[in-house]
């Protein structure tokens, strides 16, 4: 019998229509599926009648094969074909088959790529070559960095324990940040973007304001509750600790070694760490966009005219 997955495929790829317990050749099939590329005769064919049952499955058939198409690449060879059925189809087994596509592949790729590098113009053109070295090995510092933040809040003194007290946003300073400072905390204006979309919406959700609180073990750390960016249902808490004193300028020298280049770099900052409880909520390069978004409230109204666009 024609299976039902491989009648869809002759209707989707070859415009043709299988009544139910049809035969077929079993080397037409890879497991249920039609084998790809097959060459169809439609040469000779039949009128059919379908009844009112029948063209419903179609539909609900055509229904979940765009659903699939949608959740994967046409053709997908990782999610169409187990490792039996890849077999039998190429006479390869995955693993073999992976790294002959590498031997074949590879030195083509490395072609191309040195071809395009010698030929063709940088895509990005650096306007100040030392600077962005300088912002290149402090970021590559901060990933391996520790979050001591996110230690308080798990152990001490800022754990579940703590006793945190909510409080009007107008009874608490907060560092006016310069356009410069914003985007030196998170990287770029990607999470920019991000935190002022979010923060409308959050904001219009509940009733204009963020649930802001602290505790007497710091005066400079604050805890704020803010909906999931990816989840109505799901509510995250983040903690800032920031500085109100002014802060020094950034002079480094070149010499300087990865981790001390980065620390002079944040001792300019105003916001000193930060730890949010999504998945990527505990990183030291840059800050997710729960964290961004608090910020950027706390400071919006003293940040004029960026352009982020």
């Amino acid at each position: 019998m024609v299976p039902a997955a491989a009648r869809l495929d002759l209707f989707v790829y070859h415009d043709v229509y299988i009544c139910e317990k049809q035969r077929c050749c079993a080397h037409h099939f890879i497991g249920f599926h039609l084998v790809p590329d097959q060459t169809i005769d439609t040469s000779h064919y039949e009128s059919a009648s379908l009844t009112t049952v029948e063209v419903t499955q179609l539909v609900m058939d055509l229904k979940d094969e765009i659903k699939r198409r949608r959740s994967q690449p046409h053709l997908s060879l990782e999610n169409l074909l187990d490792d039996g059925e890849l077999k039998d189809w190429t006479g390869w087994n995955r693993s073999d088959l992976i790294s002959m596509l590498d031997i074949i592949i590879g030195p083509y790729v490395k072609i191309v790529t040195a071809a395009l590098n010698c030929f063709r113009p940088p895509i990005f053109k650096s306007s100040d070559p030392q600077k962005e070295e300088k912002l290149a090995r402090i970021i590559k510092a901060r990933v391996k960095a520790n979050n001591h933040l996110q230690t308080s809040v798990e152990k001490k003194p800022l754990n579940s324990r703590c006793k945190w007290e909510q409080i009007d946003e107008t009874q608490i300073d907060f560092p006016r940040m310069t356009e410069d400072e914003l985007r030196e905390l998170c990287f770029g204006v990607y999470q920019i973007k991000q935190a002022r979309t979010y923060a409308e919406a959050h904001l219009n959700k509940n009733d204009g304001d963020y649930q802001l609180e602290v505790t007497k073990h710091s005066d400079t750390i604050i805890r704020c509750k803010i909906d999931s960016r990816h989840s109505g249902t799901t509510q995250y808490f983040c903690w800032i600790e920031y500085t109100m004193e002014d802060v020094c300028s950034f002079d480094s020298d070149s010499d300087d070694d990865d981790d001390l280049l980065a620390a002079k770099f944040y001792e300019k900052q105003p916001i000193k760490a930060w730890y949010c409880q999504y998945t990527s909520g505990a990183r030291t390069c840059g800050c997710c966009s729960h964290i961004a978004c608090v910020i950027w409230e706390r400071y919006r109204k003293s940040l004029t005219n960026i352009e982020v666009d």
